[in-house]
């Protein structure tokens, strides 16, 4: 049986990491639930779900001990891709560059007319 996580509105600094993607239960053939899913609403960077925290429909018994872990709300790490942001005397430098050459692209064609 597959596991999926749900939370209305995410914290901007966690981020889950789903770390048991089954859960083995039992249950009668025709009780048995193909998905199981767990909340992590309310909860924060470093908080655990285990598995004793899933809610299991009537008839459905957990096969795995109650203090696995399945989700651990981990904190976001930034990563320096080692591009720098654009500065204003960037852009302004590339629109003075581009205008010269421009106008060095406009000199020939004119030249070029002439002959």
């Amino acid at each position: 049986m597959s596991l999926s996580t749900s939370r209305a509105s995410p914290p901007p600094t966690s981020s889950p990491n789903l770390e048991a993607n089954t859960v083995l239960v039992e249950a009668d053939a025709t009780d048995l639930p193909e998905t199981l899913t767990v909340s992590i609403e309310g909860r924060e960077v470093g908080q655990h779900v285990h598995a004793s925290d899933i809610v299991l429909p009537q008839g459905v018994t957990l096969l795995i001990e109650a203090d696995t872990l399945i989700v651990n709300l981990a904190a976001q790490e930034e990563q320096d891709l080692g591009e720098t942001p654009e500065t204003d005397a960037d852009v302004e430098g590339t629109s003075e560059g581009a205008t010269a050459a421009h106008a060095d692209a406009d000199a020939v064609i004119t030249d070029a007319d002439e002959q």
